[in-house]
């Protein structure tokens, strides 16, 4: 049974993760406009702000000062295999 102090710690939660929403929630949908897939709607707005790369707003991560490295490495990857790395691979392995 929950007591006092855990119920009110529980509505805090949920009022933070509101809050927080309140600006991820719009970051998240245009984001998702831009034709970006963001990890989850949790951090949207800190990864919109942040992220100058399509790897660092799907992977969630912004990584300072390291950008301009991963997207040229995306870029190479994807020139040399012809297919995006952020499509999945769906192709059915045989064990």
């Amino acid at each position: 049974m929950l007591g006092f102090g855990d119920l009110r710690d529980s509505v805090k939660a949920v009022n933070d993760r509101e809050e927080r929403w309140q600006k991820d929630m719009p970051a998240y949908k245009r984001l998702r406009q831009q034709g970006y897939q963001p990890k989850g709607i949790d951090g949207a707005a800190r990864i919109e702000a942040g992220a100058t790369t399509r790897f660092e707003i799907e992977s969630g991560q912004v990584l300072e000062g390291q950008t301009k490295k991963i997207e040229a490495a995306v870029e190479a990857i994807e020139h040399v295999t012809g297919k995006s790395i952020y499509d999945p691979n769906t192709t059915a392995v045989n064990l």
